[in-house]
């Protein structure tokens, strides 16, 4: 619960500040695909700011769940491979 309200704080208030900060459309949606963590949310917080912000940010967002099958993996490879 707490990890999704934070998402959904963030995903309010990250596109005004990375306006604030300067941030140009690929930064702003690199910077909202990476930090928040529902992917329902990045597409939220990015297709409000443009439509090539919503864009990076999905396709950062996905990116990371991609890499979850390998990370799994090697965490699997590992505990069967390193017995303690």
């Amino acid at each position: 619960v707490a990890v999704n309200a934070l998402s959904t704080v963030a995903m309010v208030l990250y596109p005004p500040l990375c306006a604030m900060l300067g941030f140009d459309d690929r930064v702003t949606g690199v910077m909202l695909g990476a930090t928040i963590h529902d992917v329902a949310q990045v597409v939220g917080a990015g297709y409000a700011v443009s439509e090539p912000v919503g864009n990076t940010a999905v396709i950062v967002k996905l990116f990371r769940v991609f890499l979850l099958l390998p990370v799994v993996l090697a965490i699997r490879w590992c505990s069967s491979a390193c017995a303690w």
